[in-house]
């Protein structure tokens, strides 16, 4: 994008609070492609960085995620699932989800801390919803293309350990 500013990968945010208790909620568009995971968990620490919202409040944190109670961060994360198509129809043809959630890119790089520390996630108990054809339920990305099903569209939360 354009410094940061425009461009089609990014981040915006709205914060309120609830009683006592601030939320924050962000939803986010980051990059894509099978190989650009680290350019993922840029994307998310850029915006972790620099969204701007709670800084009024006196010792503001410098992530935004720490400055508020319970953070929800959705969106287009665009995290897919290693390994190449054949593999995967092959693992869906046989429903070895596990094998599949093991093989998330958005489950390891969390495991090993590199993004989202401190996130949970509902689990993936059902199938990939990435690159399913139009009208479909079940055929994958029949274009020439034949990119790998995945779960790109993801939905994560945090809450302080002080937060029920």
């Amino acid at each position: 994008g354009l410094g940061n500013y425009l461009g089609n990968k990014g981040g915006v945010g709205v914060s309120m609070h609830m009683g006592r208790t601030s939320l924050l909620f962000v939803t986010a568009h980051f990059a894509a492609h099978q190989n650009q995971v680290s350019q993922r968990n840029k994307d998310f620490h850029r915006i972790n960085q620099n969204l701007p919202l709670g800084l009024a409040v006196p010792n503001a944190r410098d992530l935004v995620c720490d400055r508020y109670d319970c953070v929800f961060w959705s969106g287009d994360l665009n995290y897919r699932i290693n390994g190449n198509r054949k593999m995967l129809d092959h693992l869906l043809c046989e429903s070895m989800a596990e094998v599949m959630r093991n093989n998330d890119q958005l489950t390891q790089e969390i495991a090993q801390g590199r993004v989202f520390n401190g996130f949970r996630e509902g689990p993936l108990c059902f199938q990939p919803t990435y690159k399913l054809d139009v009208g479909s339920c079940s055929q994958y990305d029949s274009s020439k293309k034949a990119r790998i099903p995945s779960w790109t569209d993801r939905v994560l939360y945090r809450p302080r350990s002080n937060v029920q």
